[in-house]
């Protein structure tokens, strides 16, 4: 069993997305033509079934060296597990086992006895904001050339032995010493520094860029008066921390990106990856249809509009989540000095409503939308112990 289960989902702020799923089809050549949901317009998720369980939610993550399966879900399909341990995550070390017999049916395709690792996922769901029922990892990855369709909503599934390309995007090797996918990159720093590396490839990321802060340091990537904000990081293990700047740019194969946000991670719970300054995320990845081919350590960038959209910054600095049965968005913490810190909100409080509007069930991917724009006035309901009270936000860039 891999038990590394590494970038099973590290993302910073909260957040996310909700839309309705549509119906699998058949697209000429694919094997599946699945829809695909994108948590926080970044991350992709599928709708899979098990046996009698229909519309289990799958995040589809490069990043993950597993493929897992959520421990809860696990026991309620009386799923067995053996080799149960305790493995080291980043945020702290999380029991996980190994399944058997578990069959996954996506579109047309049927994965037999998927090789799940059960692992603790549901106390991510809050920040999500729906169920999160398991992870899609390397073997998937490594089973079909997969097509993450950001644009348009679809993630198609080719099989590799025939599969041909024949769009304009830029091929890329995927560099794999131990069995994960990394790609070559160069970092254009703060100021005038540079490194040249290898950044995992993460689609599980909702970051344009996680680094390791101590890769950072060590390369004088982040200058002393460089504009920093805090970072809420969120692991498979529990919560992290560290600091979120603009760097001057990324350069993978002939593609600069211009301006991305880093998240920096520099608590001691976060881990150490000895292969790569850190990983390259969905803030990015989205920008482009990509497209792995595992097999032929390969990856096809091909540019979408979306890759002249600026890099945003949090404008709220309001951390929310939404609990099981995801009834209500409550304020998980706020960033000081933030516009969210200035109008008042305070952990624990319930946004009852925003603009007017009521915000109850599935409203955490509304609730983070609305707020996200910069310099809007919004006036929010929020119920605080046994009373309600009015508070009015201004939006404002946290980070330049």
């Amino acid at each position: 069993m891999d038990t590394q289960l590494r970038s099973a989902l590290a993302f910073t702020v909260t957040v996310l997305m909700a839309t309705a799923f549509g119906a699998a089809h058949a697209t000429a050549g694919a094997l599946a033509d699945l829809p695909l949901t994108l948590l926080g317009d970044r991350v992709a998720v599928v709708q899979a079934d098990s046996g009698a369980r229909h519309g289990l939610n799958f995040i589809v993550d490069t990043g993950a060296s597993d493929e897992i399966l959520d421990a809860a879900l696990v026991k309620e399909l009386g799923i067995t597990v053996s080799e149960p341990k305790l493995v080291p995550q980043p945020g702290g070390a999380v029991p996980v086992g190994k399944t058997t017999g578990v069959d996954i049916m996506l579109g047309g395709v049927t994965l037999k006895s998927w090789p799940f690792i059960s692992a603790p996922l549901r106390p991510l769901e809050p920040f999500l904001g729906i169920p999160f029922d398991g992870i899609f990892g390397q073997a998937f990855l490594d089973r079909f050339v997969v097509e993450f369709d950001y644009a348009h909503g679809r993630m198609r599934l080719y099989d590799p032995a025939t599969y041909v390309y024949s769009g304009t995007g830029s091929v890329l090797a995927l560099e794999r010493p131990d069995g994960r996918f990394f790609i070559r990159a160069r970092l254009e720093g703060t100021s005038r520094e540079s490194a040249e590396g290898l950044l995992q490839l993460d689609t599980g990321s909702f970051e344009a860029l996680g680094l390791d802060g101590k890769d950072v340091k060590a390369h004088g990537l982040v200058s002393r008066g460089a504009p920093r904000v805090p970072l809420f990081g969120l692991a498979i293990g529990g919560e992290t921390s560290g600091y979120k700047t603009r760097l001057r740019g990324v350069v993978l194969g002939p593609i600069r990106i211009e301006r991305p946000i880093a998240a920096v991670t520099t608590s001691s719970n976060a881990g150490d990856d000895p292969l790569a300054f850190g990983v390259v995320g969905g803030e990015i990845l989205r920008r482009f249809k990509v497209i792995v081919l595992a097999s032929r350590k390969q990856i096809i960038l091909e540019p979408t509009t979306a890759l002249r959209q600026p890099f945003a910054f949090d404008a709220n600095g309001i951390i929310l989540k939404s609990p099981r049965p995801f009834a209500h968005v409550l304020v998980h913490a706020v960033l000081e000095n933030s516009p969210g810190a200035r109008a008042g909100l305070r952990e624990g409080d319930e946004i009852v409503a925003l603009d007017g509007r009521a915000v109850g069930r599935n409203g955490l991917d509304a609730a983070w939308h609305a707020l996200q724009a910069p310099d809007r006035r919004h006036q929010l309901k929020i119920r605080r112990g046994a009373g309600t009270l009015s508070l009015p936000l201004l939006t404002k860039p946290i980070l330049q």
